[in-house]
């Protein structure tokens, strides 16, 4: 999910920027946590702090629909 260039879900390239760039790559070469992977990151957090208590939480789901969610936001973002 953290590539350069995502696909939404209609295929339509997304760019998808480093979050927080630093000047220079680490030693992996990554640039930093993408945009994408940020805003999914958002999403999980927010769908499991308002998950009702006692609810067994199926986190494979949940990592799809932050995902799904983020890339709603990138859409949004280039329109």
């Amino acid at each position: 999910m953290g590539r350069r260039n995502a696909e939404s879900e209609r295929g339509v390239k997304i760019k998808n920027h480093p979050a927080f760039p630093t000047p220079e790559p680490k030693e992996s070469g990554r640039a930093g946590i993408t945009t994408l992977d940020y805003f999914a990151a958002k999403a999980m957090q927010a769908l499991v702090d308002t998950a009702p208590e006692g609810y067994e939480l199926d986190y494979d789901d949940i990592a799809k629909t932050s995902y799904k969610q983020a890339k709603a936001m990138m859409k949004a973002r280039q329109e």
